[in-house]
């Protein structure tokens, strides 16, 4: 009762500050949209960024981060190595999960790409009127990002920087690739820390920490 009444106010918490933040982010949407079609003009030519854009895509694919997490687990078990072998079973367990919450949402929602052009067209549920391009809100490769950097810090610590650095610049580059607007990207983010603390204070790790 004690832990399920701390991890209640814990989501309490972190539905208030997005709540805080999200008006704002919403408000600053066409800003940033403009200001990222203006950077990208000028660096869409260049190979490294080619190679970064496509790095992003295979790196922020659900699909590629589900096998990964598969192969996490495996080797965790062949290996010996309760902590990979955790983070791979839960990783799996979580893109899956945010995966399923995140269609949901898109299509429940039904917000215009931005490719549209237009920052506030909600369409309602997209589903059922058969539009393709109306699952903007909110971004499935922000959230799946999060889950996966939450998990994972939780198993190596000393990667957190670099697991937390990785799931932003997935997000930021969604908005590079005007795929996302910002609060797509926002509360995917949200969303992603939410599903990733509640699996790992769900099955706490204990005595698997590495790192």
């Amino acid at each position: 009762m004690g832990i399920y009444y701390y991890q209640m106010r814990r989501v309490g918490s972190t539905l208030k500050i997005y709540f805080l933040f999200i008006i704002p982010t919403f408000l600053l949407d066409p800003y940033f949209q403009s200001g990222f079609k203006i950077i990208k003009e000028y660096l869409m030519n260049y190979t490294l960024i080619l190679l970064i854009d496509r790095l992003m895509d295979i790196i922020g694919n659900g699909g590629y981060q589900a096998v990964l997490c598969l192969l996490l687990f495996v080797a965790g078990l062949y290996f010996r190595r309760k902590g990979l072998s955790y983070a791979g079973k839960y990783g799996f367990i979580g893109i899956v999960t945010s995966g399923i919450l995140v269609q949901i949402l898109k299509h429940l929602i039904g917000r215009a790409r931005p490719v549209f052009d237009d920052a506030y067209l909600f369409w309602g549920p997209s589903i059922k009127n058969g539009l393709i391009g109306f699952d903007s809100f909110p971004s499935g490769h922000a959230i799946g990002a999060f889950t996966l950097a939450t998990i994972f810090s939780e198993v190596y610590s000393k990667g957190k920087a670099i697991f937390y650095g990785l799931a932003v610049l997935i997000g930021v580059w969604r908005l590079y690739d005007n795929a996302h607007f910002l609060s797509d990207v926002f509360t995917g983010m949200v969303l992603g820390l939410m599903v990733g603390k509640w699996l790992v204070n769900r099955y706490p790790l204990r005595d698997v920490k590495e790192g």
